[in-house]
């Protein structure tokens, strides 16, 4: 099992933006949700130390804390897509075998901040 906490206010994934280059339509992640990706990215790379990503069935749990509450916005579901997408190709091959996700938020902490969890899923 890998845990880490990543230090901040979580970041939901924000829809791709669009802009217009050479007459054709170019999709981008804003800049917010590309920076929290990597913050998940490279606290990831720090406790894992160079472990290669998991090939098999992957379990994640995620915790969400914010020092206040949350406000409008910030659902579980696309907070959630910011950390498994930083970690594809990291802590696993692909997204796709995140076979069991477990996530929640919680206000009022200390500090905002996000503590991961993922490991290999054995059922």
């Amino acid at each position: 099992m890998t845990t880490f906490i990543v230090a901040g206010e979580p970041v939901p994934k924000a829809r791709p933006r669009f802009t217009v280059a050479g007459g054709k339509p170019i999709a981008y992640t804003p800049t917010r949700t590309r920076d929290a990706e990597l913050d998940v990215a490279q606290a990831f790379r720090i406790a894992a130390r160079g472990v290669p990503p998991l090939t098999g069935r992957v379990s994640v749990e995620i915790d969400f804390h914010f020092s206040r509450n949350r406000g409008k916005g910030h659902d579980v579901d696309n907070l959630s897509k910011t950390v498994l997408d930083a970690l594809n190709g990291l802590a696993y091959a692909d997204d796709s075998q995140v076979v069991h996700l477990d996530a929640a938020i919680f206000d009022g902490s200390p500090a905002s901040h996000t503590t991961v969890r993922v490991q290999e899923d054995d059922s």
